[in-house]
């Protein structure tokens, strides 16, 4: 083999291989994975406003993106294929839940699917004194394509959601067992007023009579 068939090989071999990573690179441009996300109350379940969504690779802890929440309207976060990463969400007086999202295993190069939108709805709860939220460090569940689907699906922590569904419980009976005793302080109140709003009436009589007796 000639040195200038050789280098016209090379060269050849070159154009090639940079011809196909443009072509998975402009794949991947063109592709694209989007979590919409809304950020509620887990008691009220009214949307909040100012919670912090901060998307993390999970191979490099690294912050892909961060942003607020609306009460208004879902918050649309990009990720990139073949990536691992963590979804946070933190607002203060709140505790924070954390969810895991795949893009791996998706066709990317497959033209007919060039986009997805994973719709999320997160319930995140108010931070009390005396309980115990160790249960919730790790993620809730995890994000990721089914190629049997065809699309990403969600995939729970039956443990964390159990959990979650248990001090859910507790609060709603906490919170009902905190209106009853109200009901009770209010209603026994109301019958102190009472008691004393009659016996102030009844002294007043009394002394009307011992003042009408001195008069005669």
């Amino acid at each position: 083999m000639s040195g200038t068939t050789a280098f016209f090989r090379i060269l050849l071999l070159v154009i090639v291989c940079n011809y196909m990573g443009l072509g998975v690179l402009n794949a991947q441009n063109n592709w694209t994975f989007s979590l919409s996300v809304i950020t509620k109350d887990l008691e009220t379940k009214k949307q909040l406003s100012g919670a912090q969504l901060i998307i993390i690779d999970k191979n490099t802890n690294a912050r892909i993106h961060s942003a607020l929440s609306s009460a208004e309207q879902q918050i649309k976060l990009n990720l990139e294929p073949e990536k691992d990463y963590i979804l946070r969400i933190s607002k203060d007086g709140y505790v924070n839940k954390n969810i895991s999202v795949s893009t791996k295993n998706v066709p990317f190069n497959d033209k007919s699917t060039p986009s997805y939108i994973f719709e999320v709805t997160t319930d995140i709860f108010t931070e009390e004194p005396d309980e115990d939220y160790s249960a919730f460090r790790s993620a809730f569940g995890m994000i990721l394509y089914n190629q049997t689907k065809k699309d990403f699906v969600w995939m729970p922590n039956e443990d964390a959601k159990k959990k979650e569904e248990e001090l859910k419980n507790r609060r709603k009976a906490k919170r009902n067992n905190e209106e009853n005793n109200e009901k009770k302080d209010l209603k026994e109140t109301g019958k102190k007023q009472l008691d004393n709003l009659n016996k102030n009436k009844s002294e007043s009589i009394k002394k009307a009579i011992e003042n009408d007796e001195r008069r005669r």
